[in-house]
């Protein structure tokens, strides 16, 4: 693991991670008492604050990176095949042999990292899919801004906008685009040291502005999930604030769970399937937390053997 990871995005990658892997996904393999239980009002608003972390981080930890020319664009690609796109590969073609993906159409949809734009989605490889059509913007808006001397901002704008009006009208986007887009973005523009500058009294500025856009948009306003961003700045503040109480033992697990993220949102539904079709039908609380940590054992192992490989590829 990298000796230059940021503790504060850890957290929040971890504590998202286990939502969405440890809690939105896997209460679809409990039985259904439980599943009713813990089916709560907001559990989706939560969900799509979760989701839109991973693009504030996704995009602030690439905010390094500058496309002076065409060397650092493929320098850049060559980068995210690396870190991201064979793994993602490999979890795309799991996700087809094993039936999840049902067919050659949107098997290539999600490979090529389009479903996005021409719908339907894949089952949770859906967020990767757009992340990468994202990598594959992202340097070319870069170069675009220099050349024409124009803040890339503006240009990510456009691109939001012209979506925003042909969707419905002439192309059929994934609605969740439009969330998880400016998140991406913004944590693109921003530098990581601003992290470091957030502090607890944010919180008396996020969480009523947070309130008063969900209260909004239960009264049917229409907010334009400005409340989904204003959630993951909320989250990132409790996360800055949590990275500084807690112990050495526990930010060393998270340091853990945070490395095998990726891996874990790839091939946990994998996992999961592969334990309800051979071994149980549905998992009590406490197989739950047992399959959970196998997950865990699992994304970490691939995680661990394919950065060995890929340092000497």
């Amino acid at each position: 693991m990298s000796s230059k990871r940021i503790i504060e995005l850890d957290v929040a990658r971890a504590f998202a991670m286990l939502y969405i892997v440890g809690f939105w996904h896997l209460k679809d393999y409990l039985f259904p008492n439980i599943k009713e239980i813990l089916t709560f009002k907001g559990s989706s608003d939560i969900t799509n604050i979760m989701l839109g972390s991973f693009m504030f981080i996704s995009g602030i930890l690439l905010s390094k990176y500058k496309f002076e020319n065409a060397k650092a664009i493929v320098t850049f690609l060559k980068k995210r095949i690396k870190r991201f796109y064979l793994l993602y590969c490999i979890a795309t073609l799991l996700f087809y042999i094993s039936g999840i993906i049902p067919n050659v159409k949107l098997f290539l949809t999600t490979i090529f990292g389009v479903s996005t734009y021409i719908l339907p989605q894949p089952y949770t490889l859906w967020f990767l899919s757009m992340l990468s059509s994202f990598y594959v913007i992202t340097p070319l808006v870069g170069y675009l801004s220099q050349k024409i001397k124009v803040d890339c901002i503006l240009i990510y704008i456009l691109i939001y906008l012209t979506l925003f009006f042909l969707n419905g009208e002439f192309i059929k986007i994934d609605t969740r685009f439009f969330y998880c887009f400016p998140a991406y973005f913004i944590g693109l523009k921003l530098k990581t040291e601003i992290i470091k500058d957030i502090n607890i009294r944010y919180l008396l500025l996020a969480l009523p502005l947070y309130a008063i856009l969900l209260y909004m948009r239960y009264k049917g306003y229409h907010v334009h999930y400005t409340d989904v961003l204003c959630g993951v700045f909320l989250f990132l503040v409790i996360c800055k604030y949590l990275s500084g109480v807690f112990g050495k033992n526990i930010l060393t697990a998270i340091n853990l769970l945070s490395y095998a993220s990726m891996c874990m949102y790839l091939f946990h539904r994998l996992i999961y399937g592969f334990i309800r079709d051979h071994f149980t039908e549905y998992f009590s609380l406490y197989i739950a937390i047992l399959v959970l940590f196998v997950v865990f054992l699992i994304s970490y192992f691939i995680q661990k053997v394919y950065d060995q490989l890929r340092y000497v590829l």
